[in-house]
């Protein structure tokens, strides 16, 4: 019986084999090297301090990118063509299982998860997370997951000094 993350890998593989396949894996020019994972349109995780993050991200050249805006195969590019991936913690982390890319995920301080730790553990890959102040906001349910974040712009610079990519 093959073990879980044989399955994963072989998943994988099969998905970016179909993409191939069809003409859907594009090529690298068209997806940048550095990708932020934005939730502006999201009810919730939504980073009050946006302005000043994406100055921040801008000077280390990110492109900002909303998954929602993209077909699922678009979404599957910008990971597997990243260099490194940045952003608000997210069910479009899924994808990082398509990159070998660095990840780091912006995550609400007291918010435990690690799904992404362990998706990242299964397909070897570098994950970080930033932990970051949580914010209250009008979503209905007020556990750490579901409030807004508020990114420190020192940390956040350090990270991306850091990462050195």
């Amino acid at each position: 019986m093959a073990c879980k993350k044989d399955i994963l890998v072989a998943f994988k593989d099969w998905v970016l084999k179909n993409l191939t396949d069809r003409g859907m894996l594009y090529s690298k020019n068209r997806f940048p090297d550095k990708v932020f994972i934005s939730r502006t349109r999201a009810k919730y995780r939504k980073v009050v301090n946006f302005d000043e993050v994406i100055s921040v991200l801008q000077e280390f050249g990110y492109t900002i990118i909303d998954l929602e805006d993209y077909s699922l195969a678009e979404q599957i590019n910008y990971f597997y063509h990243a260099r490194d991936i940045v952003g608000v913690h997210g069910a479009g982390f899924a994808h990082m299982c398509f990159t070998k890319a660095p990840v780091l995920d912006i995550i609400v301080d007291n918010f435990y998860i690690e799904f992404f730790y362990k998706l990242a553990q299964t397909y070897d890959l570098r994950y970080d997370y930033l932990r970051s102040e949580g914010v209250d906001n009008d979503y209905p349910r007020k556990t750490p997951g579901y409030l807004d974040i508020y990114i420190d712009i020192a940390r956040l610079r350090e990270q991306l000094r850091l990462r050195n990519v």
